[in-house]
């Protein structure tokens, strides 16, 4: 049968609690108090890090839609404005027609106004020409 030696049992007993409680005391305390550190820093800087990441999808978002509605703006100026240049380009076209409208019937009637000077004094001096012509053929004045 087997013999078991109470004192012996006793003393390894006593041995092993001393080792848990060293350790306890020297290595699984201090390495958990570790291992707890970090954990709360990793989680601490986690949440500052999603944080973080929501206030920049905020800020991504807030300035997509503030560039988006500048475009909206800056395109409804450059059509107003366009639409000015082009009221304002048919305005100048308009006026350079009437101005070319009346520079053309103005000088239609200056023409119009020399060549009838121009037939009258060519009437009157065709008399005078016909009657020279006819001395000089005729040899004596008319």
């Amino acid at each position: 049968m087997i013999n078991v030696n109470i004192g012996t049992v006793l003393v390894h007993l006593v041995m092993f609690l001393a080792m848990v409680a060293a350790l306890n005391a020297l290595l699984f305390k201090p390495l958990l108090r570790v291992m707890d550190e970090r954990e709360n820093r990793v989680s601490g800087n986690r949440s500052a890090a999603e944080a973080a990441n929501r206030d920049l999808e905020a800020m991504k978002s807030s300035y997509l839609e503030k560039l988006e509605l500048t475009r909206k703006q800056a395109n409804q100026e450059r059509d107003a404005l366009r639409k000015a240049a082009e009221a304002e380009e048919d305005k100048i076209v308009r006026s350079a027609r009437e101005w070319a409208g009346n520079m053309v019937s103005d000088l239609r009637e200056r023409i119009a106004a020399e060549y009838q000077g121009a037939r009258d004094q060519l009437a009157a001096s065709s008399q005078d020409m016909g009657r020279q012509i006819a001395a000089r053929i005729l040899g004596r004045s008319i």
